[in-house]
């Protein structure tokens, strides 16, 4: 998590406090949401979409604003079905470990089109082979925030002047 203290200097403290107080939080608030938007569509972009499409459907982001704070999240739904698979497929699960029986019989159905008869007969030796062989990480959110992070980080450092444009009677140097 990141912290941004603002300092006010130059021409905007020309202004008052109140006003540059409103410019602050609506701009913090506007670069919040641009990077927030950003992010979640570099997440949603490495994350695999599969024949349920239930792990995209379930991607959520947030900004909550508390009286000094302003938070942006983004992360999976933990209402929707997807939510209990969404850390192995994010970090990959490694050998040795198995997956829960039963975890896997929607997507072979989907997937390979078989009866529910078949998937429960078959589904055990997928289950083997993950805890054999383990599985591939997706790092879908490793990926989306790496991808925005260089543009999320510009955003802010431009604050001040998303601050300024908020306060149009405030003089500019010349």
């Amino acid at each position: 998590m990141y912290k941004i203290d603002i300092e006010i200097t130059g021409s905007l403290v020309s202004a008052n406090r109140k006003e540059v107080e409103d410019a602050t939080r609506r701009a913090v608030l506007q670069i919040m949401n641009e990077s927030v938007n950003m992010t979640f569509v570099n997440v949603a972009k490495h994350t695999p979409v599969g024949v349920t499409r239930m792990l995209i459907n379930a991607l959520w982001r947030n900004i909550t604003v508390t009286k000094n704070v302003v938070t942006g999240t983004i992360k999976i739904n933990k209402s929707n079905a997807a939510f209990r698979y969404a850390n192995a497929l994010e970090y990959g699960r490694t050998s040795k470990k198995w997956p829960p029986k039963g975890a896997l019989l929607q997507w072979m159905i989907l997937r390979f089109g078989v009866s529910m008869k078949e998937a429960l007969r078959k589904e055990f030796l997928l289950r083997r082979s993950i805890a054999e062989h383990g599985t591939k990480p997706a790092l879908m959110f490793f990926k989306g925030y790496n991808e925005s992070r260089n543009r999320v980080m510009d955003a802010f450092g431009k604050l001040g002047k998303v601050i300024k444009e908020q306060l149009p009677h405030v003089r500019k140097r010349h």
